[in-house]
């Protein structure tokens, strides 16, 4: 099974390149998706007004059933409404992680406004998918350093690290073997050689999941950047969904039920 990690909602990326894509539509995401034989997605609620992202998130997973594995995003700026926001998706709503994005939102990844929302996750026990990386000039807010203190304080929780650091993919490795609850997602993160068979010996292929950034990027680069690595094939498989899938509790495609 090959299982996407970092999909978006097409549209939803407030990204320059967002406009080229040829993916306009969440039927042309499947379709793109299926193309390059990813069978399943997390589909991460769009970022802007993520109040009704995650409302719309919520009608596209019961639109195309067994498809989307849905992750709600909120801003912690927010206060309590994004407790509450947060206990509707898991609790009736049915999602499985939440998406946190400091960057955007503009809050440090460590602050006290994201670590309330933490202590919320942790007791849903759902994992939590972070941006992490900076790639805008004068916004530290998603600087690695941050979720040295995030992992510390949350201990249960899975932590996502969205992009390994992009750049600064060998410090998100340093950290991931000193927390074990940090988890490295492969998506958008640095083509330099060596960089999968480097995080495979740091952390083992069980700590690693494969993602695209559709509909940013094609997924075959993606792909390609895990098949065409030098690390067994069962490494290969482990990243490319199996962990994903254990990560979340998910049973094959088509039987599960929550």
């Amino acid at each position: 099974m090959i299982m996407d990690t970092h999909a978006h909602y097409p549209g939803s990326l407030e990204v320059s390149l967002d406009p080229f894509s040829p993916i306009k539509t969440i039927e042309d995401e499947i379709s793109f998706l299926s193309s390059r034989g990813v069978e399943r997605a997390v589909l991460l609620a769009p970022l802007g007004d993520w109040l009704k992202g995650n409302r719309m998130t919520k009608e596209t997973v019961e639109r195309y059933p067994g498809w989307f594995v849905p992750f709600c995003t909120v801003n912690p700026t927010f206060g309590e409404v994004t407790v509450r926001e947060l206990h509707k998706c898991v609790k009736e709503w049915g999602f499985r992680g939440l998406k946190l994005h400091p960057q955007v939102h503009r809050y440090p990844a460590d602050s006290l406004m994201a670590q309330r929302v933490m202590e919320e996750a942790a007791k849903l026990r759902v994992p939590v998918f972070f941006h992490t990386g900076d790639w805008m000039v004068g916004q530290p807010y998603s600087l690695l350093a941050r979720y040295v203190k995030v992992a510390e304080m949350f201990p249960d929780v899975t932590i996502i690290m969205g992009h390994m650091g992009v750049s600064d993919w060998p410090e998100a490795l340093a950290m991931a073997k000193r927390y074990d609850n940090l988890i490295l997602d492969t998506t958008g993160s640095t083509i330099t050689y060596g960089v999968m068979e480097a995080s495979v010996e740091a952390v083992g292929a069980e700590r690693i999941v494969w993602g695209s950034d559709v509909p940013l990027y094609d997924p075959i680069m993606a792909l390609s950047k895990v098949r065409d690595s030098d690390i067994s094939e069962e490494a290969k498989r482990l990243i490319l969904g199996e962990n994903i899938a254990r990560i979340l509790g998910l049973k094959p495609k088509g039987v599960e039920k929550r």
